[in-house]
């Protein structure tokens, strides 16, 4: 759970490059996340990646692709 709450924290950073990562280090356990994960931090999980979609970011930024395959899978 610690690596789940960086990974959740770096999906808040202002920074586009680092959602990027914070996204794409969660997508091969997407899986794992998604049978092994409390339907709360599930839901945190969806609302901050909702959130990175919605805040004040560029759409076009980097962190748009990996947040949008993240929610995908």
């Amino acid at each position: 759970m610690i690596r789940l709450l960086a990974a959740d924290l770096s999906l808040r950073d202002a920074d586009d490059d680092v959602r990027t990562v914070a996204a794409s280090t969660l997508l091969p356990i997407t899986d794992v996340l998604a049978s092994n994960l409390p339907v709360e931090e599930l839901e945190n999980l969806f609302d901050t990646l909702w959130d990175c979609l919605s805040g004040d970011t560029d759409e076009l930024g980097s962190s748009t692709g990996a947040v949008m395959d993240l929610l995908g899978r």
